[in-house]
C-alpha cells in the first residue's frame, strides 16, 4: 500500500475556519462523490492519492510560508499580511466576494497585492480546488503550466478560480 501525499493548506479566513461552514448539502455531496471530507470543522480533504491536511491553528507568517498553499480573505488587515509576504514564495489564495476584482479596502487587483490565485467566495469552488488531483500535483510541483492547466479544467467544470499574474513571481522562489 502506498502512503498518500500530503499537502498542507493554510487557512487564514474566518468564513472557512468555522465549525460546521461546510453545508449538510454539501458534505452529503461530497461523501456520495466518495471525498473523505474528515470531521464536522472539515480539517482535511483526502483523495486517491492525496491527504490535503487544512491547517486552521497558524502560528504566523512562516507557518504560511511552509504551507504549500494559504488560503486567506481579503479585509484590509488580511490584504497587509499578504503583502508582507510577497517575494517569499508563498502561493496565496484569496477568497473573496471582490472576485475578479479589486479590493474594496486597497483598491488592488489581487495580483498587485501578492494573491496568486483568485477564488470566489464559495465553499464549493474550495473544495473543487482542494480535491482537484490534477491541481494538487501542479501545486506540489511548483508548475506553473500544470497550475494554469488544472484551472482551466475547473474552469470548464463551472468553478471560476483564476490565476492572477503574481503566480509566476510565486513560484520563482
Amino acid at each position: 500500500m502506498t502512503d498518500k501525499k500530503k499537502v498542507r493548506v493554510a487557512v487564514m479566513t474566518p468564513y472557512l475556519k468555522e465549525e460546521g461552514w461546510m453545508s449538510p448539502e454539501m458534505r452529503r455531496t461530497h461523501e456520495v462523490e466518495g471525498w473523505d471530507v474528515g470531521g464536522d470543522c472539515a480539517d482535511y480533504v483526502r483523495t486517491a492519492r492525496y491527504d490535503v491536511h487544512l491547517d486552521k491553528a497558524i502560528d504566523g507568517p512562516e507557518s504560511l510560508i511552509a504551507s504549500d498553499l494559504t488560503i486567506i480573505g481579503s479585509a484590509g488587515r488580511s490584504e497587509g499580511l499578504v503583502d508582507w509576504l510577497k517575494g517569499s514564495g508563498a502561493i496565496v489564495c484569496r477568497y473573496s466576494m471582490f472576485h475578479g476584482g479589486p479590493s474594496r479596502y486597497t483598491g488592488r487587483m489581487p495580483g498587485e497585492g501578492g494573491f496568486s490565485i483568485d477564488l470566489p467566495k464559495s465553499e464549493s469552488a474550495v473544495y473543487a480546488l482542494l480535491s482537484d488531483e490534477s491541481f494538487l500535483d501542479a501545486i506540489v510541483a511548483r508548475d506553473e503550466g500544470a497550475i494554469l492547466s488544472a484551472l482551466d479544467d475547473l474552469g470548464a467544470r463551472g468553478f471560476e478560480i483564476m490565476a492572477t499574474p503574481y503566480l509566476r513571481e510565486a513560484l520563482k522562489v
